[in-house]
């Protein structure tokens, strides 16, 4: 890829997806190896920062973005006090987090992706975004998604409210892009830590 345009090169990582899709066998490793990577990461942080992260807000996934549901499950089942959440989207505002577990009843919501259908809001301390591609560059991590701006807009927001959740993006090694095919824009979020299926990147602070 180069001197690709944000919707060339977003469209371009979608084929790209759809078509490693394809292969269900080589697919489900490389999500078994995400899911092995984020529970490792969550223990790590445990020690880090003991009893800090009680809420988990993750994405339903769709358009062959990789299931983490295994993982936070096991996380979430080792401490009566965790609890996950999924988002709740209306049209180009910022997103809100419903609890969900898997008792959870679900109904069709923006963009068809399913969401708690009597949604009881919480306040995340950490969300986990799909990254479509993802960047290290400037000293920062940074997460390519599909160009809606929901989970920017969202971090903003929580952040001018007092609250500062961690943001961690997921994805697979192979969507690494390069500064010649990508920049951020002044108002991209950066993450806190990108997670793929052979290692955490962590923000240095």
């Amino acid at each position: 890829m180069a001197n690709l345009n944000n919707s060339t090169l977003r469209q371009h990582l979608l084929e790209m997806r759809a078509a490693d899709a394809l292969d269900l066998e080589k697919f489900k490793l490389q999500e078994q190896k995400l899911n092995s990577q984020i529970l490792s990461f969550l223990e790590a942080l445990e020690l880090k920062k003991q009893n800090f992260i009680h809420v988990i807000a993750f994405y339903y996934p769709i358009k062959g973005e990789p299931d983490i549901t295994n993982a936070l499950l096991e996380w979430s089942k080792q401490n009566n006090a965790r609890h996950l959440a999924i988002p709740v989207t209306k049209t180009n505002e910022p997103l809100n987090f419903a609890k969900w577990d898997e008792e959870t009843e679900l109904s069709e919501g923006l963009y068809k992706i399913p969401e708690p259908k009597n949604p009881q809001l919480i306040a995340p301390d950490l969300i986990i975004a799909p990254c479509l591609g993802w960047q290290i560059a400037d000293e920062a991590l940074w997460r390519i998604g599909y160009g809606a701006g929901y989970y920017d807009r969202t971090m903003a927001q929580l952040s001018n409210s007092g609250q500062s959740p961690l943001l961690v993006g997921v994805g697979f090694d192979n969507y690494q892009v390069n500064s010649h095919e990508w920049q951020a824009s002044p108002h991209d979020a950066p993450l806190n830590a990108l997670i793929t299926e052979s290692r955490v990147y962590e923000l240095k602070t």
